[in-house]
């Protein structure tokens, strides 16, 4: 790999061999015999300056730009680090790379003991709209209560908007992979800049950005894991958190990880007169892992009169348009598209059903319980933790469940009933908190 040296930018040139990888970033007053890093300049040793890099995935980051980004390549002269778990890095004639760790001594220089957490920084690179982006959002306007909360997520996110006042900042990610180095130089000098006493990323991407800025400044971070896809990077993150017991068992973590349900508030079924056509009702984003086609197909065989009503969104759309079309019912599903009413929907359904093949928590199941008159679920998620055995799917039976559920229509309401007075205290915005304010206090104190 060669470095070719330019007036403000350096230039690293080469293809997939053998390993290596290259990239071209801009960087100043790198070649001058001093490197800047946190604002200042440090003397280089000998002719040459010494850089930070990182390995295998070296980020090298000079006045919170990105320097150098590349993997190690298998022979090439390397600066030996040894005992941490890092290597030096070939990088050409003109620099040589190791390892510095002066970040987290010049942070905690001349600092008593741990203070408490005022500021907060949440962060989220989703840039769609569901139970995870939902529940983020519900999040941070609470902790605004008594935090100082700033939040980082994509520009033109469809939940941007819906940050309360009392949300102290609401600043932009780059767009870009979760390994570009402009993306982590861009996060690293918005970390600078908030300086949080805790970072708080959810979901992998925003998790796994953060753990590689971390690798090169001093971060508290908290990570939270919001479906059950198997991600290694929150094993490598020391606090972790996953929103159900499924969730949780998919990460290998030797520290334990602790579940902390995303908080859900609903207004109870209450007295109304339900539909005369038996109304099932599906709340989601139209994505394959809902399973809406297969609700589509068992509510085809069901032997009495129904009405099913799907509200969401997304890619499935005109796949599912054309399965209904090929059933012939289109007079009994209806795809509502996005709504912003769901908790009026699910007073007026007679039961909601969440058919997912996979799901880390959600949010519609929880709303169901706490605001329909019965809910039946696959063994997704949460469900197993808060429905009793009775108005659990096996496998994908759902059009035999439904059957029983409009025989024993009554009596599956009673069981939902103290189901629900059980599980509403576990969802309170207060209890979800209270319990991330303790986990970020013990982070800091660790």
């Amino acid at each position: 790999m060669r470095l070719r040296r330019a007036r403000t930018m350096t230039r690293l040139r080469g293809r997939e061999r053998r390993g290596r990888s290259a990239l071209a970033v801009p960087v100043d007053g790198l070649l001058g015999g001093a490197c800047a890093t946190r604002g200042k300049l440090l003397a280089g040793e000998g002719p040459r300056p010494t850089l930070i890099a990182r390995s295998p995935d070296a980020i090298l980051l000079v006045d919170g730009q990105v320097a150098l980004a590349g993997r190690v390549p298998a022979s090439g002269r390397t600066a030996p680090s040894r005992g941490d778990g890092l290597r030096g890095m070939p990088v050409g004639p003109y620099i040589r790379t190791e390892v510095l760790a002066a970040d987290a001594r010049e942070d905690s220089a001349g600092e008593g003991a741990v203070r408490p957490t005022r500021r907060a920084l949440l962060v989220l690179a989703s840039g769609g709209w569901g139970g995870t982006e939902k529940a983020f959002v519900e999040l941070a306007n609470a902790l605004a209560s008594s935090l100082e909360v700033v939040v980082a997520v994509p520009e033109g996110c469809p939940y941007r908007d819906r940050f309360s006042e009392s949300v102290a900042g609401i600043r932009s990610l780059r767009p870009g992979s979760r390994r570009n180095p402009l993306v982590l130089g861009h996060l690293r000098r918005l970390i600078r800049e908030v300086r949080p006493d805790v970072v708080h990323t959810h979901a992998a991407k925003a998790t796994e950005m953060v753990w590689w800025v971390s690798r090169t400044m001093p971060v508290v971070q908290v990570a939270t894991k919001h479906n059950t896809r198997p991600r290694r990077i929150f094993s490598r993150v020391r606090w972790v958190t996953a929103v159900s017991h499924q969730a949780a068992a998919t990460v290998d973590h030797r520290h334990g990880v602790e579940v902390v349900y995303n908080a859900v508030s609903a207004p109870g079924p209450g007295d109304r007169l339900p539909r005369e056509t038996f109304t099932i009702l599906a709340v989601g984003r139209l994505h394959r892992h809902k399973g809406f086609d297969l609700l589509i197909r068992e509510a085809a065989r069901l032997p009495f009169g129904h009405l099913l009503r799907i509200a969401g969104e997304g890619p499935e759309r005109a796949r599912l348009e054309k399965l209904i079309r090929r059933l012939g019912s289109e007079g009994r599903v209806e795809l509502l598209g996005h709504r912003e009413d769901v908790v009026d929907l699910m007073g007026d359904a007679h039961v909601l059903v969440v058919s997912s093949r996979t799901e880390g928590f959600s949010l519609a199941l929880v709303e169901g319980l706490l605001a329909c008159d019965l809910v039946l679920s696959t063994r997704v998620g949460i469900a197993p933790e808060i429905l009793p055995e009775e108005l659990l799917i096996d496998g994908f039976e759902i059009g035999e469940k439904l059957c029983d559920a409009h025989a024993r229509y009554d009596e599956l309401r009673a069981l939902a009933r103290e189901a629900r007075t059980r599980a509403e205290p576990w969802f309170r915005m207060t209890e979800i908190v209270g319990r991330y304010r303790t986990l970020y206090e013990k982070a800091l104190a660790s």
